[in-house]
């Protein structure tokens, strides 16, 4: 019998510009933080991408 694998619906992945408008910030400030190594990012041809549970893992730690 053939097993099935179960596929999950692929994750949205976040721009830098996306990534900007939720912390209220300016792109080139993410870029700082993708630099300092302080949010984590995904290398799609070239492009930075983010997935919404790293950027809400950043928020949560850094909130005051």
């Amino acid at each position: 019998m053939e097993e099935r694998i179960k596929q999950s619906a692929p994750e949205v992945l976040l721009s830098t510009k996306d990534v900007a408008d939720r912390l209220g910030v300016k792109p080139c400030t993410v870029r700082k933080l993708i630099e300092r190594k302080q949010l984590n990012v995904v290398k799609v041809l070239g492009m930075n991408k983010f997935a919404p549970a790293d950027v809400d893992a950043f928020i949560k730690k850094n909130r005051r």
